[in-house]
């Protein structure tokens, strides 16, 4: 796609160096082994000596590959090691269990809490219920649970919901690891440009079609606080109209926008409190109008969320915009939203609504 997809890409750092097929058969195998040590039964054993035969087998090719510089070892899995834990931090994961208890032990009185905002953070309890990594191993999609209780500041009702969570990953090549991206719009490197983070298709497809397979877009993850929602599809306006520029010009950044005029687009606009601690920035009541956007064409896709609040951080100002900025966050999209993206993405797609 000649430059289109040169700017695209810098989203996600490839090395041509590092054999990431052998990577990721490295990670399931280590797996396998905890797995096999855990519980040594005759099936993980065997699961455990064929991916070993897999390992091998990967190895020796990119062995005997000139363009491999760089082979894969056990040096790897502490760099993955690293990464969890760079994740884990970067989600401020806190455990179910423990805020249960919390709750539990503290006075409630009428059974609602007042908190202030530094406070309220601690009461919202996040539990990842899926996980899928893409081919490459430098995408995840991660499927959470939020729950957060009765807290007189949003809104005096305890919330139960879920979202998808993207997370992408660059690989450093002089420190030869992994790093978690941080915003989604930033640099790869210090002489490097800002551009938003995007993925190639097939590692969309890969991802969408492991987490369809355990059911991770079923209706029973719709976030219960959507009740109305609207959609914009690209397709659906007159190419060179005026209402379409208008709302292309509202979703991206002056300096994308001559890449992102031939990529279709998928609008989920609803208002709601996407992120809890907006609850604080409208003290008078209302609420903010949330857009989670899809771009996407045959090679590349890529989300992003602007909204209303333009108070919200971390967020990036739409030139020609006074009512919506960007949120700078990696993307969290709503399973309603996904399913609706999912529909012009993945037409094909019958979505698995597994078990209730």
């Amino acid at each position: 796609m000649g430059q289109t997809n040169e700017i695209l890409s810098c989203g996600v750092i490839m090395s041509k160096d590092k054999p990431f097929k052998t990577l990721e058969t490295l990670l399931a195998l280590n797996l396998a082994y905890k797995e096999f040590v855990d519980s040594p039964t005759d099936k993980n054993l065997e699961t455990f000596l064929n991916l070993s035969a897999q390992y091998k087998e990967s190895w020796i090719v990119d062995a005997s590959n000139k363009n491999i510089s760089d082979s894969v070892s056990s040096k790897d899995l502490d760099a993955e090691s690293d990464l969890r834990k760079e994740l884990a931090e970067f989600d401020e994961e806190i455990s179910g269990e423990s805020l249960k208890k919390e709750v539990e032990q503290g006075d409630l009185g009428d059974g609602i809490l007042s908190l202030t905002r530094r406070d309220a953070l601690k009461y919202i309890t996040k539990d990842r219920i899926g996980i899928h990594v893409s081919g490459s191993g430098l995408v995840k999609l991660m499927t959470s649970s939020i729950y957060i209780p009765p807290i007189k500041q949003f809104g005096g009702r305890d919330m139960h919901f879920c979202q998808h969570d993207f997370r992408g990953s660059t690989f450093n090549y002089s420190k030869g690891k992994p790093f978690n991206r941080r915003w989604y719009v930033s640099a790869e490197g210090p002489d490097e440009p800002k551009l938003p983070w995007n993925i190639i298709r097939d590692d969309f497809n890969g991802i969408i079609k492991s987490t369809d397979n355990d059911a991770g877009f079923t209706r029973h993850l719709d976030d219960e606080r959507i009740d109305e929602y609207r959609i914009i599809f690209s397709g659906d306006k007159t190419r060179g109209s005026q209402e379409l520029e208008n709302i292309f010009n509202e979703i991206t950044l002056s300096e994308e926008r001559s890449t992102l005029k031939d990529y279709h687009f998928v609008v989920f606009e609803s208002d709601y409190f996407k992120y809890p601690m907006q609850y604080f920035n409208y003290p008078d009541g209302g609420k903010p109008l949330w857009r989670d956007i899809c771009f996407f064409n045959e090679d590349n896709i890529t989300f992003r969320s602007t909204t209303t609040d333009v108070s919200f951080k971390p967020n990036i100002p739409i030139p020609g915009s006074n009512h919506w900025v960007l949120s700078n966050n990696m993307p969290t999209i709503s399973n309603q939203a996904m399913r609706c993206f999912l529909e012009k993405t993945n037409p094909r797609l019958i979505i698995n609504e597994g078990e209730n």
